[in-house]
């Protein structure tokens, strides 16, 4: 990153870590990086690990930070028990009533997955159409986890025409802080365009005040950027609090999606009672039917954690029940 900077005019500083201080010398004496055996072009200035402040100063526009993957390393990436979404409002006229399902399902189908998972960052998920993260349902793959497409614009615009009303603009709730929910509202509104949908953004300073909004019943957004996390995997933890329209109440709300269907209330209610390996499948069943018949999201990325460890850690587990490092399963190797 050194040398294209430079060569393209750019003040570089360069900082080592406490492990590095043998090149941040050579560099200082002679401008050549010892372990890459090339000298460094003039401009570029090295500065040790305790000087790091003074590296960045008042005036640095962008700080990169790397590292390196040593030998016999390894990489570890899985799912955590986190899904990324859009919440339809309805309580709000776009999505409210049976005859709004299909702008639902269009919008499923024209929202560009790849592009919001990877607003999230290198490795942050995995793409879905799905409510639960893979722990706790099913693969079952209803709308598209490719890139926009033609042929799915199309069937978006199909969709969209049997809507009984066809909104012109929706309203999205979202947040500057963390960085990526305003992203995904940027992807969704250019999405939204090839729909003949405006879309205006609302920001907030962060998550937790868009939710406090959000929470209000009757607050004036259409769609949210949300992003729902539990603890362990159980779907309880995900049909009770945000789709059961029994838990609506004036203020407070989990259920950003105002999402109240009695079928699927009394479905909810009854799954919860049971246990066991029929509890699981009937959870699963009923993500696939919501999203499939009358989709309260639209979901696009499971979250994920990544992990790197010594060639001396052994007998690495992620537990998918918390969606974590098994710390009692480790072994020194």
């Amino acid at each position: 990153m050194v040398l294209p900077a430079r060569d393209n005019g750019h003040d570089v500083r360069l900082v080592g870590t406490h492990l590095d201080q043998a090149i941040i010398d050579s560099v200082r004496q002679s401008g050549r990086h010892p372990r890459l055996n090339v000298k460094l072009p003039d401009g570029v200035k090295a500065f040790s690990h305790g000087e790091f402040g003074a590296a960045l100063g008042g005036d640095t526009d962008l700080l990169i930070l790397g590292g390196i993957n040593k030998p016999n390393g390894r990489f570890f990436f899985g799912d955590t028990l986190a899904t990324g979404y859009f919440a339809f409002n309805h309580d709000r006229r776009a999505f409210s009533g049976p005859g709004q399902i299909p702008l639902m399902k269009a919008i499923n189908w024209a929202i560009d997955r790849p592009a919001l998972v990877r607003a999230s960052g290198f490795l942050g998920g995995r793409r879905t159409d799905q409510i639960m993260p893979p722990a706790m349902g099913e693969k079952a793959h209803i709308y598209p986890l490719g890139g926009v497409t033609d042929a799915n614009i199309a069937r978006a615009r199909a969709l969209l025409v049997k809507a009984r009303y066809k909104p012109d603009k929706l309203v999205v709730y979202t947040a500057m802080a963390p960085a990526f929910f305003s992203i995904w509202a940027q992807i969704f509104q250019f999405n939204m365009r090839r729909l003949g949908i405006d879309v205006a953004i609302r920001y907030f300073p962060t998550g937790g005040a868009m939710f406090q909004a959000a929470g209000v019943r009757g607050a004036p957004y259409d769609v949210l950027t949300g992003r729902w996390s539990v603890d362990y995997a159980d779907a309880s933890t995900y049909f009770v609090p945000a789709l059961d329209g029994n838990q609506i109440t004036n203020t407070g709300n989990l259920n950003d999606a105002y999402y109240d269907r009695p079928r699927y209330n009394r479905a909810i209610e009854r799954i919860d009672r049971m246990s066991g390996a029929a509890r699981h499948k009937a959870w699963a069943d009923l993500d696939v039917e919501m999203m499939r018949d009358d989709p309260p999201w639209a979901p696009f990325l499971n979250g994920a954690r990544a992990d790197f460890v010594s060639k001396s850690f052994g007998c690495y587990v992620l537990q998918s029940v918390v969606g974590r490092l098994d710390i009692v399963a480790a072994c020194k190797r």
